[in-house]
């Protein structure tokens, strides 16, 4: 994670391939649904850098 800003910051034209994340199982569910509230409330979007690879 390299941080949190504003969604209103973000200029929409970085939406070209927006990815979600979600919980790895029933231990994380609740930390992501408070996660996912306060950001929601606050109107912050959290920023990471990811490196997403495709087996053949």
């Amino acid at each position: 994670m390299l941080g949190f800003v504003l969604g209103s910051d973000i200029d929409p034209i970085s939406y070209g391939r927006p990815y979600y994340a979600a919980p790895d199982g029933p231990a994380a569910d609740r930390p992501y649904v408070l996660l996912t509230e306060a950001l929601a409330r606050t109107g912050y979007v959290g920023i990471c850098k990811i490196a997403i690879r495709q087996l053949l």
